[in-house]
């Protein structure tokens, strides 16, 4: 009989979890703005990779320049993504830390990330230092690209200017990648 009493409550709290699966940040986010949603999602997994490749330069690189500009992509993308958090924030939009996929096309992003850390956590010396630059040179172009598409499109004052503030910082990076000295195999 006990057990009885307690189905009501059971049932509305089973009906308030489904309710508020379905209020997510994510659930609501106006058709206008999921562009702006994904895009900031973009960049928080972008940011999150950068800096776990800057990481990698300290325990698997033999060039001071390397090591020097692995501790910038730690600085520069962690600062980048603390202003995405908070341009996320302010637009309504909960993106976790770390980083969860919430398309397809956000997996397939992290996929590759991960792909990209295995593969440079496999190597060590002049062998790492050649795959980070071209991984630098390769990520940083292609965030280039992503910025520089996603601009027009994004709705949100916030969120344009964010993209105009980060792109010239992803500009340097990409010139600062290319301009690292040719690596020489040590082996």
């Amino acid at each position: 009989m006990r057990q009885l009493r307690y189905l009501p409550l059971a049932a509305l709290f089973v009906s308030t979890l489904a309710q508020s699966a379905n209020t997510s940040p994510q659930a609501v986010v106006p058709e206008a703005k999921s562009f702006d949603r994904h895009f900031l999602s973009k960049l928080h997994n972008s940011n999150r990779t950068e800096v776990e490749l800057g990481k990698l330069t300290a325990e698997r690189s033999n060039s001071d320049e390397i090591k020097e500009f692995g501790k910038k992509m730690i600085k520069d993308h962690s600062n980048a993504d603390r202003k995405v958090l908070r341009t996320a924030k302010k637009e309504g939009f909960a993106l976790q830390t770390p980083f969860v996929p919430s398309t397809p096309e956000e997996q397939a992003a992290v996929d590759q990330s991960k792909h990209e850390l295995e593969k440079l956590a496999s190597l060590r010396g002049s062998e790492f230092d050649v795959e980070f630059k071209k991984a630098m040179i390769d990520s940083h172009q292609k965030n280039i690209e992503s910025l520089t598409e996603a601009m027009p499109k994004l709705k949100s004052k916030r969120t344009q200017e964010l993209a105009r503030t980060l792109l010239p910082i992803i500009k340097g990076h990409e010139s600062h990648a290319e301009a690292l000295p040719p690596i020489i195999d040590q082996s």
